[in-house]
């Protein structure tokens, strides 16, 4: 067979009615991986922030309930304060005190309240700052730096010390864990270690 012979049988392969589908079918195959990329591609650009902002919700769940629940307290213990001519409650009575609080106001107490949902195997998840121990209110310098009402390891009822049992156990926004705290201006936030029990009191009000 000469080479003209040759090139002309392949021409007419190539050309023939049996190649035309399969070129037909690579075609179609590869434009269906192509719109299946794109649309992958178009879904997990979308639902991609919608699933971490789930994510975060779900780590960030707990810390939120806890911050709740100890800014309600903070907020007993200022009600407390103005009707014990702004005196805090004793340390080892004052769940007891700050508990007959929202039954004054007609209120019925929420023991849930008291229950950090990062450690809901304790009775109580929250502690008392011992410095302030009936201490007169006048005697705050900075409200924004003393500390109330924390996360703490003690787990019993009217717990209290000076920070000693300050429990970390929430996700924080950075890398690590964190701790909640409750102080005396009434805001609330997490914290990676404790600050100084009298940290926000005059000096020498502490040892009353």
């Amino acid at each position: 067979m000469s080479d003209a012979q040759l090139e002309a049988l392949l021409a007419g392969t190539a050309s023939s009615p049996a190649v035309r589908p399969m070129r037909v079918a690579v075609t179609i195959l590869a434009g269906c991986l192509a719109v299946t990329v794109v649309v992958t591609i178009l879904l997990s650009t979308i639902l991609l922030p919608t699933v971490l902002t789930q994510l975060r919700s779900g780590t960030r769940g707990p810390r939120l309930q806890c911050v709740s629940r100890l800014n309600h307290l903070t907020r007993a213990v200022d009600m407390y304060v103005e009707d014990h001519d702004g005196h805090y409650p004793l340390s080892e009575t004052w769940q007891d005190q700050v508990g007959d609080v929202p039954a004054k106001a007609g209120k019925k107490p929420d023991p849930k309240r008291l229950i950090c949902p990062a450690a809901p195997e304790l009775p109580t998840g929250y502690a008392y700052n011992a410095a302030l121990h009936g201490l007169a209110a006048d005697e705050l310098e900075a409200a924004d730096a003393q500390p109330v009402l924390f996360d703490s390891t003690l787990g019993r009822k009217n717990g209290s010390d000076r920070l000693e049992s300050f429990a970390i156990r929430h996700r924080s926004d950075g890398p690590g864990l964190a701790g909640i705290i409750a102080y005396a201006d009434g805001h609330v936030k997490a914290v990676s270690s404790a600050p100084p029990a009298s940290a926000g009191l005059r000096r020498g009000a502490a040892a009353r």
